[in-house]
């Protein structure tokens, strides 16, 4: 399909193939790094419900998931990251320790 719709307008030139070759390669390009980042949220996740206890503050939820970045993140976390506040899946969209079925599901 793409060889044939991909054309400059301009000139009608079909795509080039070594230009195609070079698309289709890059279909995977970055796909290691949305695994490490779907791993941080399932193992941030399932640590939270396994060990967390509540009354141990919000200090102790913000150090787990900085521990779990260490493994799963190619560069250090900013110490004032608060994503965690926004993971809504993991508290309230009922998905409570059942986030890595994304992971399992692929």
């Amino acid at each position: 399909v793409l060889k044939k719709i991909g054309k400059p307008h301009e000139t009608g030139e079909p795509l080039p193939d070594d230009l195609f070759e070079k698309l289709v390669k890059s279909k995977n390009f970055g796909s290691g790094t949305r695994y490490l980042r779907q791993c941080h949220f399932a193992m941030t996740d399932l640590e939270l419900h396994a060990r967390y206890k509540p009354g141990e503050g919000a200090d102790a939820v913000f150090a787990a998931e900085a521990k779990i970045a260490t493994k799963t993140m190619l560069m250090p976390a900013i110490k004032e990251d608060r994503f965690l506040c926004g993971f809504g899946h993991i508290f309230a969209g009922g998905y409570s320790a059942g986030d890595y079925s994304y992971l399992w599901a692929e």
